[in-house]
């Protein structure tokens, strides 16, 4: 039946939906061509990519499709569907991010390394390793990474051609100066495909060649280089030892183990290379929030050999893991006792411990819920809103004295920050002198029609940062808008702390300790924050690249008088000596060297 149903799928973009012996749907996904992906799960590929495939077709019973004009048509089906049908392999599954990673971003000329506990699954660039569960602190791991590999961690944009400004680890030999030193660019790619080679578990073979290396230096009478490379050799084997599991052998492992107890379903996935548990991945669900075990570890499977990071030899796991990973051309061992059992133990205490943190942490989070809850319910009650401000978006204008005007939009849910969704806006449609009320309307403006061309998430409250005029032109770009459902408003002056909302003459006073009037305090505090970020990243920038900061004994605070006196290096270059000398700390002196030096 599958087969003949495949013949007629056509190659059109559109979505696909995968149903069950119960003519259930169980899997919705999207395509750029119909056939070519239907087909995909059923065509024998290489087995190293196919345990996802297996685990998912082993199930599939009938297959329906449906045309769209395009891709992007397509996606937006998808996410309709998925909410309306709620598959069981389309699941969320909620990622333990408890584990760093370590990304390296590749997309720039001179990659760097950084250290996030969050893996972005969509394309962005770069390149992840982990999650690290015996790394240590991923301070420690960051600090190493950097001692074996003198690449920067500035986070200047550096081309491959123009000179930036340099710091003090190329002074003192931490890094190997991208930003000055162009012809550094093959050493540096070597030292990032070593990095590359080590994050993968291949340790041998760098050591291998680091050992080359270090020989050839000596024989050459090249000491110093060849003790360069001797204390390498000693960071990496203080590396492995960290990372050790007693098991001597050059194969690559998954040991895959799950577990449950009264609140959650958990699957544990470690990484073994070269004897080395390198990764662990944990990922689990509510009870409530899947049918049965079996359907989460399916989903939790499917999940992780969507895109796998290493490919293993064998995969060590439970009897009921293995039942969904029948067709593996990947050998599955289920081991009863010695050295492969001891591992699949150990993930399974790993696995158990990591289930009931969970259930500890969903007890303490079930307290602070209510108490969030609490505080909406009272805020929607004093302000009169209409939904209960869940989502609420804080905005904030920030400027030096009119000049480098910046806004920012954060985002809090449920009473917290949610960083990702921070956003910073280089204000456009106001020049020369300031204006916080059409520099309010733009960024309310812009902000509200990407998440409306974006069919992303609108929210409920908007916080603006001001009085009656910033809330009254911020409601009127809210009003331009084509919302269903529009959010609501409301601006908190800083002086009284006062909140006014649209149409009502006559603020709004909270008392000190109202929960609700805190929470808004800690909104806008932290838009004001996160905008003063952005306006002090411009301002530094602009007196780093002036004329002034080659002038001996002009210093960063005489600069910031200048430009604030003067506001632009056009305006200084202008200034008679006399008038440069009026600004505190510049004599006539200096301020007739100010003015030579920078004299057309």
């Amino acid at each position: 039946m599958l087969k003949e149903q495949l013949k007629s799928i056509p190659d059109d973009p559109g979505i696909y939906q995968f149903l069950d012996e119960s003519d259930r749907i169980i899997y919705i996904g999207k395509a750029k061509n119909l056939k070519k992906r239907v087909s995909s799960y059923f065509l024998k590929k290489d087995p190293r990519f196919d345990i996802k495939t297996i685990v998912l077709a082993a199930q599939i019973r009938n297959i329906k499709t449906i045309v769209t004009q395009s891709e992007n048509e397509a996606l937006v089906l998808e996410n309709q569907l998925i909410k309306h049908h709620q598959p069981k392999y389309n699941i969320a599954l909620k990622d333990d991010k408890t584990y760093p990673y370590i990304r390296i971003t590749t997309e720039d000329p001179f990659p760097r390394i950084l250290i996030t506990r969050q893996k972005i699954s969509r394309s962005n660039g770069s390149t992840y390793f982990g999650p690290y569960p015996t790394i240590g602190s991923s301070k420690y791991l960051l600090r190493l990474l950097y001692e074996l590999f003198p690449l920067r961690d500035c986070t200047q944009s550096i081309s491959l051609t123009t000179k930036q400004p340099k710091c003090i680890n190329l002074d003192i030999g931490k890094c190997i100066g991208p930003c000055v030193i162009k012809d550094s660019k093959p050493t540096y790619d070597t030292h990032v495909n070593e990095l590359k080679l080590l994050l993968s578990g291949k340790n041998k073979a760098l050591i291998k060649t680091l050992k080359l290396d270090m020989e050839t230096a000596a024989n050459s009478l090249q000491f110093e280089k060849a003790a360069q490379l001797r204390d390498r050799l000693q960071k990496i084997a203080k590396l492995s030892e960290r990372q050790h599991v007693d098991i001597p052998s050059d194969k690559t492992y998954h040991v895959i183990a799950s577990y449950d107890n009264e609140d959650f379903y958990y699957l544990l996935v470690q990484h073994i290379i070269e004897g080395k548990l390198l990764y662990q991945n944990g990922f689990f669900l509510d009870k409530k929030d899947v049918e049965t075990e079996d359907t989460f570890i399916a989903q939790g499977l499917l999940n992780f050999y969507e895109n796998p990071s290493t490919i293993p030899d064998e995969i060590i796991c439970t009897a009921r893991v293995s039942s969904h990973l029948d067709g593996s051309f990947i050998p599955i061992i289920c081991p009863q006792k010695g050295q492969k059992h001891t591992l699949l133990d150990t993930a399974l205490r790993n696995a158990k411990l990591a289930t009931i943190k969970l259930s500890r942490d969903q007890v303490m989070l079930s307290g602070a819920s209510r108490q969030v809850t609490d505080t909406l319910k009272q805020l929607q009650s004093d302000l009169s809103l209409k939904q209960l401000p869940i989502r609420i978006i804080g905005f904030d204008i920030s400027h030096l004295q009119g000049e480098g005007i910046v806004a920012s939009a954060v985002m809090f849910e449920n009473g917290l920050p949610k960083k990702s969704q921070y956003r910073h806006f280089k204000i456009r449609s106001v020049e020369g002198t300031s204006n916080d009320y059409e520099s309010m309307y733009e960024v309310v403006l812009r902000k509200l029609s990407r998440l409306l061309l974006e069919n992303d998430t609108m929210p409920h409250l908007l916080l603006i940062d001001g009085g009656k005029g910033q809330l009254a032109f911020a409601h009127q770009a809210i009003k331009e808008l084509p919302l269903n459902e529009p959010p609501e408003i409301v601006s908190l002056a800083k002086r009284l702390e006062e909140l006014y909302l649209p149409n009502q003459p006559v603020p709004i006073q909270l008392s000190k300790t109202n929960p609700g009037r805190l929470l808004l305090q800690r909104v806008r505090d932290e838009a004001h924050r996160f905008a003063l970020r952005l306006q002090r990243k411009q301002r530094k920038t602009i007196f780093q690249e002036t004329a002034l900061d080659v002038i001996p004994g002009l210093g960063p605070k005489r600069v910031k008088s200048l430009y604030l006196k003067f506001k632009s290096i056009d305006k200084v270059k202008l200034a008679t000596p006399e008038e440069l000398s009026s600004i505190p700390g510049i004599g006539l002196d200096l301020a007739t060297l100010i003015h030579k030096t920078l004299k057309p």
